[in-house]
């Protein structure tokens, strides 16, 4: 296989270590591949019923299977605020205060409380994203 060269452009390094991180094993998630619709347009015209000529009766084939009906999609993942956001803002504020307030404020919250519910999940997402950030940024300083 030859090699691949891949030249990324960010503005900072902390955005440059948060897109990184993203990329670890196990922690991309990805949107199921929706299922093309079929219109009224492409669907399979029926096949015209004919009646045989010859006298005597023949065994019919077997009706063709019908079509798979369309996956259900996954259940989102039900948050709650007092099992799940409160512990990871409490985790994620020792040490980190500044970078916990400056994601409440993208939610438009100056608490957790204050958080819709239906955000939690992003919010839980962009706060764990910014916490491994910290700390990759913490011992790339290490290092040098």
């Amino acid at each position: 296989m030859p090699p691949v060269s891949v030249t990324l452009t960010y503005t900072s390094l902390e955005d440059a270590i948060t897109d990184l991180a993203k990329l670890r094993v196990g922690t991309v998630k990805t949107a199921p591949d929706p299922k093309p619709e079929t219109t009224k347009a492409e669907a399979p015209a029926p096949a015209a019923e004919t009646k045989p000529k010859a006298t005597k009766p023949k065994a019919e084939a077997p009706a063709p299977a019908p079509a798979d009906p369309p996956a259900a999609a996954p259940a989102p993942v039900e948050f709650d605020y007092d099992k799940d956001v409160a512990p990871a803002i409490a985790k994620a504020v020792t040490g980190n205060r500044a970078e916990v307030i400056e994601i409440l404020t993208r939610f438009g919250a100056k608490t957790g409380k204050q958080i819709k519910p239906a955000d939690y999940g992003d919010f839980l997402e962009q706060l764990a994203n910014r916490i491994d950030a910290v700390k990759a940024k913490a011992e790339t300083a290490d290092l040098t």
